[in-house]
């Protein structure tokens, strides 16, 4: 075929996308709609190339899903070839991508895997298993006037229909696909194949995105038998960030038993969610298997307010105010000393404003203090009178006696000086009645005489 030859009548030829083992690629146009589309044709002259393509072409027409490649028409070429009519795609493969960064950030690995996942489950919803599921077969596509890429899986060329009973002849086996994206049991050649195989390809595409290397390297007969027998690294032993759940996700892609392996591709779907950006969905933990779909547990609830609570302001809003070491709490007869304490973690609220009730920190309870002013109990306080109330009282000290009340003595020989001025009158007085007495006794004395 060369540029400017027509198909069917209504498709011209513009230029050439790709070419494969299979087929080669062609953009077209559609000169009565003026649609741009892209036109698969083979190679060569086959009757098993014939079978492929018409088989993709079904396959592909059954399956109505955004992250899978929409097929439009089918048609043959003047020589009896057929031929596919596809949706044209603007952008890049995954093999592509994978080329230019090596690896990929683990987001962006988990969104392609997720949209993968989707593609594949949607397929397996009609009994169609890809089977050839690699970074080639999967297209980074920018859509116009999109905001992102939109991943659509390719090439149903090996699907497999489970529900017909149809053999595809193979050079090795029986195996159809790519040998290092291949199923252990699809590398044996297993005939029980189904939605697991797609679930180990996608595994294997996981693992290379994140750590840029496959997880079962070399070729040839060498790489079947690491496959089959080898041994399985994961993702955590060469990169060392990798999240311990993301990690989890791809192990359990790449069990070789199958009856341990994720049983499908919606799990992979859910699991690998939890690792999409934020802006592409909500970070929610997810963990192992056994927990995969489990979410974490809910924040607990703050502590519930009494109805008859009167608040100037919404406690929540404030920090609880510096408490000091001692309280007098006992000045108010109404603070309950015998109320239970409530577990560390409760909030504290503020101290409250004169006539503002509030409740008592470490506690559920309504206190009130002196001239209605509500008051805050020190957790020391509390907990020292509750250490009081579990010991035994000691026996109360004997009453004080009379001197320790008393007045101190004066025990100086010398008074003061302000005593002093004070005792002269009386001293004059006494002085006088002496001198008065001793008059009187001289005249009674003379009189008896």
């Amino acid at each position: 075929m060369n540029i400017g030859d027509r198909l069917g009548g209504k498709y011209r030829l513009l230029r050439q996308l790709g070419a494969g083992a299979m087929g080669v690629v062609w953009e077209a146009l559609h000169e009565i709609t003026q649609r741009r589309v892209a036109i698969k044709l083979l190679t060569r002259p086959s009757e098993d190339l014939r079978h492929r393509l018409l088989r993709e072409a079904r396959i592909c027409g059954s399956i109505t899903h955004r992250n899978v490649i929409e097929m439009y028409d089918t048609g043959e070429t003047h020589e009896g070839e057929p031929y596919l009519v596809m949706q044209l795609l603007s952008g890049e493969t995954l093999a592509d991508l994978l080329r230019r960064k090596r690896r990929l950030e683990q987001p962006l690995a988990a969104q392609i895997g997720r949209d993968i996942a989707r593609a594949l489950a949607a397929a397996h919803a009609v009994h169609v298993i890809h089977r050839d599921l690699k970074p080639a077969n999967v297209f980074l596509h920018q859509e116009p006037g999109g905001d992102g890429l939109v991943v659509k899986v390719l090439d149903f060329g090996v699907a497999k229909n489970l529900a017909v009973n149809e053999s595809l002849v193979t050079a090795v086996g029986g195996a159809v696909g790519s040998p290092a994206y291949m199923s252990p049991e699809a590398i044996k050649g297993a005939r029980d194949l189904d939605a697991r195989t797609d679930v180990w390809s996608l595994g294997v595409v996981l693992f290379e995105m994140l750590t840029g290397t496959r997880p079962f390297p070399g070729g040839g007969q060498e790489l079947l038998i690491r496959v089959v027998t080898g041994n399985i690294p994961r993702v955590s032993e060469i990169l060392r960030h990798i999240q311990p759940g993301f990690d989890d996700v791809v192990a359990m892609c790449l069990e070789r038993d199958r009856a341990k392996r994720i049983a499908s591709a919606a799990v992979v779907e859910r699991l690998l969610q939890a690792y999409v950006g934020p802006e592409e969905g909500s970070r929610v933990h997810v963990g192992l298997a056994e927990r995969a779909l489990s979410l974490p547990a809910p924040a607990a609830a703050p502590p519930e307010v009494p109805a008859n609570l009167e608040a100037t302001e919404p406690l929540a809003r404030h920090a609880p105010a510096p408490i000091p070491t001692m309280l007098p709490w006992t000045a108010s007869p109404a603070v309950d000393t015998t109320m239970p304490l409530a577990p560390s973690s409760a909030p504290k609220p503020p101290v409250g404003k004169t006539g503002t009730a509030i409740l008592a920190p470490e506690s559920g309870k309504r206190i009130t203090g002196p001239r209605g002013t509500a008051l805050m109990i020190d957790t020391r306080a509390v907990l020292a009178q509750q250490a009081l109330r579990a010991t035994p009282p000691p026996s109360p000290p004997p009453p004080p006696s009379v001197q320790h009340v008393e007045r101190p003595v004066v025990r100086s020989s010398q008074a003061p000086a302000s005593q002093t001025r004070k005792r002269l009158p009386l001293l004059g007085l006494a002085v006088s009645a002496l001198v008065a007495f001793g008059i009187g006794v001289g005249v009674i004395l003379g009189l008896a005489r």
